[in-house]
């Protein structure tokens, strides 16, 4: 199994912060209390003939003081109901509404989140967040937070849930690994998301899917891989940001597959740049960042 490199964090406290949103409406989305948890079907490779999918949990064992002299909140790792003696460890600046991960000996800490970063804003680790839509979680509408557009790994955040769905871009012309939630327990409340573990695959993709180009930021060469599930026509340009077509780097009907376009940003400026991928159904948009 790919090892699991994911950092989850969660917190709650109460004030307004500067960009007009309360710190509770962003805490919501990082609740945390002893004996929560949360259960992922993590499933490598969508696309192969018979595809495994895995599960794990994880849950908030308590707390526990590091040698650094604070105070973190341990997260351990089980699959199959057997905890393997792995744990992340964070820990909460009320204050700032910040998310921190230590190592294993609280030696070393980095931010995870910044959960008061306006859109459009690098938060942390976890990336830029990228904008916040409202959608159906656990028979629901909450609001769901998009992050990760610069990095490789992409995160989405519910409401009174957290984590529900991680991609991670493990390279060029490689599918991600999907993680979708499918249970929790939150404050003693169950939720289930699907009722099997075979509902997860109904989450995935079923027509296209445009990936993060790697590297990001870039100079000058990125490759953009993209997945087209059905036969129809596709479309992949480059705008900058006020929306000025750069380049056209697709456009032609494409057999199912996973396809990957090299982009040379030679003549350009240094910016903000935006990928985008029509399908006959839809339409997915990426930034990219020309950095000479």
């Amino acid at each position: 199994m790919h090892t699991l490199n994911v950092v989850w964090t969660f917190i709650i406290v109460a004030t307004t912060s500067a960009f007009g949103q309360s710190i509770d409406t962003a805490l919501s989305f990082y609740p945390l209390g002893r004996g929560d948890e949360w259960t992922y079907a993590y499933l490598p490779n969508f696309l192969a003939a018979n595809p495994r999918l895995y599960t794990y949990t994880l849950k908030v064992e308590g707390d526990t003081t590091m040698p650094n002299g604070r105070t973190y909140k341990i997260i351990s790792f089980q699959t199959s109901g057997h905890n393997w003696g792995n744990y992340a460890f964070q820990r909460i600046d009320s204050t700032t509404a910040c998310v921190y991960q230590s190592d294993v000996f609280g030696a070393f800490e980095t931010l995870f989140n910044s959960l008061l970063a306006p859109p459009n804003t690098v938060a942390g680790s976890i990336g830029t967040y990228d904008f916040v839509i409202e959608q159906a979680v656990f028979q629901n509408i909450r609001q769901v937070r998009h992050y990760g557009s610069l990095t490789q790994r992409a995160y989405e955040l519910a409401s009174g849930i957290g984590i529900i769905h991680i991609r991670e871009y493990v390279g060029p012309m490689q599918l991600p690994y999907i993680h979708i939630l499918t249970d929790a327990k939150i404050n003693g409340t169950v939720y289930h998301l699907v009722t099997t573990i075979d509902r997860a695959f109904e989450q995935l993709p079923h027509v296209a899917e445009l990936y993060q180009n790697y590297p990001n930021p870039f100079n000058p060469l990125t490759q953009i891989d993209f997945l087209v599930r059905e036969r129809e026509l596709v479309e992949l340009r480059v705008y900058d940001m006020i929306g000025r077509e750069i380049a056209l780097l697709k456009s032609e009907t494409m057999d199912p597959g996973l396809y990957s376009v090299t982009f040379d940003g030679s003549g350009l400026s240094t910016g903000v740049y935006h990928c985008r991928l029509n399908t006959g159904s839809s339409t997915f948009t990426k930034k990219m960042i020309l950095i000479k």
